[in-house]
């Protein structure tokens, strides 16, 4: 079974996605044209790609999903590449990125469950200030989260604001658990 995490800018997802490496699963990376934040890693975090190879790979038909967004800084893209979602067991998307996901993995027969992350919105503000976002691209984002997570539905949901490191542990055990079934 693959895990699909969802979460607001700044919710936990890659805490919890830390976590989950850490017990052996395995992160499908997906490919963005954003510019690397400090302490991210190639090929850990994302797939750092020019956007002239992200728009070849889209004309090669090589993602399952992809998106573009407006940011301070001009157009960005995420995608997940076929070949990565075959070998991995979860990945962190947006709603969007669900939806769009939903319908082809349904039809390879291949089971997932939907996980969202949610926190206090002060508290999501200060851990993209601390991680070196900017203000206006900070705003940016929760202006579009409120709109991309509204009536956002998912099978299973962690409040992370208080989360301590036990708290994340268990629940990467369990959604490593999940993902053995």
């Amino acid at each position: 079974m693959k895990i699909i995490i969802m979460g607001k800018s700044a919710a936990g997802k890659n805490y919890l996605a830390r976590k989950m490496k850490e017990l052996g699963l395995t992160q499908i990376v997906t490919d963005t044209t954003r510019a690397m934040r400090p302490g991210e890693r190639d090929g850990v975090d994302y797939n750092f790609v020019s956007e002239k190879d992200f728009l070849r790979n889209i004309s090669e038909s090589k993602y399952m999903e992809y998106k573009s967004y407006e940011t301070i800084n001009g157009t960005v893209y995420y995608g997940s590449r076929s070949t990565a979602f075959e070998n991995g067991d979860f990945i962190i998307l947006t709603p969007f990125g669900v939806k769009d996901i939903a319908p082809i993995l349904e039809s390879r027969k291949i089971k997932y469950q939907t996980i969202l992350l949610d926190a206090d919105k002060d508290l999501r503000l200060q851990r993209s200030l601390k991680r070196g976002d900017k203000v206006e691209e900070v705003l940016r984002r929760y202006d579009k989260d409120e709109r991309d997570f509204r009536n956002v539905e998912a099978a299973i949901c962690f409040n992370t604001t208080e989360w301590t490191d036990r708290e994340v542990t268990a629940a990467a055990e369990m959604l490593r658990d999940l993902c053995r079934k």
